[in-house]
């Protein structure tokens, strides 16, 4: 296949999994066994679109380091987990604007590691961004704790050491 059919297609997967779980009709099943069923349904739309994203990249892996491919995949997974937990029951007692606030931040933090996945520049500078605007929202929510800060600090960190090692701000 080639690159660009690729990373096209990866694209599209992901979008088209991203309008799915928006989608003001969008529900999971009320059977337990049939929810887990639905969400490994998404994960492994979700892993073969990072895999074709991957595959259809220029930079492979021998150009990524390992930590930050560890970084990725975990995040892409997390981003996941965020976006599709705002359906669950957990969410009903929060505040109306944070469900939809919890799905943007999602998107824009799939953009920053797809970003970092294809080792770009704006990627870090994308990420440093959300998490700045996570951290404020967390304070002014009274939610905001230090461990809400340790791991996003770490990535910042490995992503500003890798930071040379990047393409610049060509998207």
């Amino acid at each position: 296949m080639k690159n660009s059919l690729k990373l096209i297609i990866g694209t599209l997967l992901i979008i088209g999994l991203l309008v799915s779980l928006v989608r003001p009709d969008f529900s999971l099943s009320h059977n337990g066994a049939e929810a887990i069923g639905q969400l490994m349904g998404m994960l492994l739309i979700l892993i073969f679109a990072i895999w074709l994203l991957h595959s259809g990249s220029k930079n492979n892996l021998q150009k990524r380091p390992f930590i930050i491919t560890l970084i990725c995949i975990g995040s892409f997974i997390g981003v996941y987990g965020a976006m599709t937990g705002v359906f669950f029951e957990a969410f009903r007692g929060m505040a109306s604007w944070y469900p939809p606030y919890v799905i943007a931040s999602g998107l824009v933090g799939l953009a920053a590691f797809i970003g970092l996945w294809l080792m770009k520049r704006w990627g870090v500078m994308l990420y440093t961004f959300l998490v700045a605007v996570n951290q404020l929202v967390l304070l002014l929510g009274g939610l905001w704790t230090p461990s809400a800060l340790l791991i996003p600090l770490m990535v910042i960190f490995i992503g500003f050491f890798y930071y040379k090692r990047m393409t610049p701000f060509v998207i």
